[in-house]
């Protein structure tokens, strides 16, 4: 997990695994962008094996081999969360869960 503290608040950093021709992936990434979301992208086919996202995901009890998905500590978001459909984010999801 990654955390900043700055006196009492405590700022949560999102890691945000995506892949270079996924559309819902970018289309996250640029929704946190402009939303100001503090994240680390990891591009599957450059930083990290398949295996090793499947594990991440397992170990916070939401396995997934889909693209986009969010992690911060305990918290795992896959597509399944984050997307109403191929080609749609679930913004209302995003709003009330990832800042």
């Amino acid at each position: 997990m990654f955390k900043v503290c700055f006196g009492d608040e405590i700022i949560m950093r999102w890691l945000l695994y995506s892949g270079p021709d996924c559309n819902r992936c970018k289309m996250l990434k640029q929704w946190m962008r402009d939303n100001g979301v503090d994240f680390r992208q990891m591009m599957i086919d450059e930083d990290f094996i398949v295996g090793d996202l499947i594990r991440e995901t397992a170990r916070r009890g939401n396995a997934s081999m889909s693209l986009p998905v969010l992690i911060s500590g305990n918290v795992c978001y896959t597509e399944r969360q984050l997307c109403l459909d191929s080609t749609q984010l679930d913004y209302k999801f995003l709003e009330e869960n990832i800042r």
